[in-house]
């Protein structure tokens, strides 16, 4: 009967200690995100609501969101290298690479230019 009770024992260590291990996992990999926080406004500083934000990171599905009234966005992503598009109706689209630091905000402010439009009627 000795061996059985050790064995259970063990057995019931043993489980405790991987639910341990897993829930400190989880925990890690929710704190290692940082946020991209963005302002998008137009040449006399107006922000430009509802502009279209992509955001892709090799080897991951893009995000597409869009700025609230006030031209801001925020999302959450984990960290490393991302391409940032931005573009709204009217405007010339704007490009930037930016680096996303786990546990850290990154600001990102664009500008975008009216777009020239041109007559193809000729």
């Amino acid at each position: 009967m000795n061996t059985q009770c050790s064995i259970t024992r063990s057995c019931l260590i043993i489980c405790a200690l991987f639910v341990v291990v897993l829930s400190c996992y989880g925990q890690d990999e929710k704190t290692s995100l940082g946020t991209l926080k963005g302002k998008i406004v137009d040449s006399a500083k107006a922000p430009i609501g509802k502009a279209f934000v992509l955001i892709h990171h090799r080897g991951t599905e893009d995000k597409i969101i869009y700025t609230d009234n006030l031209g801001s966005f925020a999302v959450e992503l984990s960290p490393g290298f991302y391409d940032v598009f931005v573009t709204s109706i009217g405007f010339d689209p704007a490009c930037r690479k930016i680096e996303i630091n786990a546990n850290k905000a990154t600001a990102y402010k664009v500008t975008l230019t009216a777009s020239k439009i041109e007559n193809f009627a000729d």
